[in-house]
């Protein structure tokens, strides 16, 4: 899996190469910066990017590039986190200024700013996006903020400790915060933070967070490791770069 999105990388890389050279020669037209891709997401027709903050897509099918920016209908810069939502057929955007957009494609772009526009939130930075489901979550330094895709609406629940990531297993949503690892049954007002509670290895400087099998799986000081059953961390003995 990780060698096929790396070989998607250096294609999308190389095709977006030859044609900026191309666009370059006889035409005027408006250009961002596209030098270095954090995010590649695969959608069925369509490969997006994230090349230093700007969005662009490739098709396999007719070999064409887009870029997208406010003239397409985003709403804003500087793209920080993209995730696809496969029943939706949308694409999250969170920009750095945790702006949202739900994208469906040009000009059909929904935003949702209610962290930006929050004159209340004092720290509004994001740390993760995960899509769970039919939800998109965002770990925020203020707790969490959960997206209905389909409906365009959000929730959130605010905690005291800061929210590095978020995962779901069974009826559970695992948070990781800076105060160590907590759950909450899903069918519970998650509003009220009595019921959360904080589960087996208990670390506080988890960044990422999945569930393989039975297995809590954690990015931990740049390094993956994995609790057991007794709570006890083990590690894969894998850097991550």
């Amino acid at each position: 899996m990780q060698n096929k999105k790396y070989r998607i990388i250096l294609l999308f890389s190389g095709l977006f190469l030859l044609w900026n050279m191309q666009a370059q020669i006889g035409t005027w037209k408006m250009y961002m910066a596209y030098n270095k891709a954090t995010i590649v997401v695969e959608t069925p027709n369509y490969i997006f990017g994230v090349y230093d903050g700007s969005l662009l897509s490739y098709s396999p099918e007719d070999k064409e590039i887009r870029t997208y920016s406010k003239i397409q209908g985003l709403n804003d810069t500087d793209i920080k986190f993209m995730a696809y939502h496969a029943g939706e057929r949308a694409l999250i955007l969170v920009y750095s200024n945790s702006n949202v957009d739900i994208f469906l494609g040009e000009n059909d772009v929904h935003n949702i700013s209610f962290i930006k526009n929050n004159s209340y939130i004092q720290d509004k930075t994001v740390h993760n996006l995960e899509i769970i489901g039919e939800f998109a979550y965002l770990s925020t330094e203020f707790g969490i903020v959960v997206i209905d895709v389909k409906n365009r609406v959000m929730d959130w629940y605010r905690f005291g400790p800061a929210v590095r990531s978020v995962c779901r297993k069974d009826n559970y949503l695992y948070a990781a915060t800076s105060e160590g690892t907590k759950r909450g049954l899903i069918t519970s007002n998650l509003k009220d933070n009595q019921y959360w509670e904080t589960v087996e290895g208990n670390q506080t400087s988890i960044e990422q967070m999945v569930f393989f099998k039975d297995y809590r799986v954690v990015i931990l000081w740049n390094m993956v490791f994995y609790f057991d059953e007794n709570g006890w961390l083990n590690s894969f003995g894998l850097n991550v770069v």
